[in-house]
């Protein structure tokens, strides 16, 4: 099976050889987030013949540029392992207020705190200036992980998100007039 992309050619790779692999998973420091740098050094001890540094980097960031192209252009991916899956998701922003009085969109901070610098009174009334996200038709997108038929204990405790590089990418693509 073949993936074509805007300007890349990606081969399928067949992920089912990768239940055979087992990772002392004991060797892990105990952290609440873990790091590419963690998993290199559980690479490094688990293989006889590792990768550099490099190298794993390397291979982490065309990763990760494969996983952004393909959910750009409306792919879903299924992840290995039944670790579920993920897309893009979008959703119209609303500027109602809600039964506290308080709208629930993206508040605009920079823009906010020097409103609130120029007016005293606007900072006492605690006016806020939001996101309106007009170049994209009102509309605000996040990375969607799917976790339904996870088997993973404490699932809810597990997230993914975009790297800053790959959040700049989205939003330049946001700016060009892309949508899903």
């Amino acid at each position: 099976m073949t993936w074509y992309t805007r300007d890349k050619y990606y081969q399928y790779v067949d992920l089912s050889n990768l239940k055979n692999i087992k990772l002392d998973h004991t060797n892990l420091p105990n952290k609440v987030v873990y790091t590419s740098e963690d998993v290199y050094r559980i690479h490094k001890k688990s293989t006889e013949y590792p990768l550099t540094r490099k190298e794993y980097s390397i291979i982490l960031k065309e990763l990760a540029s494969l996983i952004f192209d393909l959910l750009t252009e409306g792919y879903q991916i299924n992840l290995p392992f039944n670790m579920g899956k993920l897309k893009i998701k979008s959703k119209k922003l609303s500027f109602l207020k809600n039964d506290n009085g308080h709208v629930l969109g993206p508040v605009n901070w920079k823009k906010t705190n020097e409103l609130w610098e120029k007016s005293k009174k606007d900072k006492e009334n605690k006016t806020l200036i939001y996101y309106t996200n007009e170049h994209s038709e009102y509309m605000t997108y996040r990375v969607s992980w799917l976790k339904s038929g996870i088997k993973v204990k404490n699932s809810i405790f597990y997230h993914f998100s975009f790297t800053k590089t790959m959040k700049t990418k989205l939003s330049k693509l946001l700016k060009k007039g892309w949508t899903i």
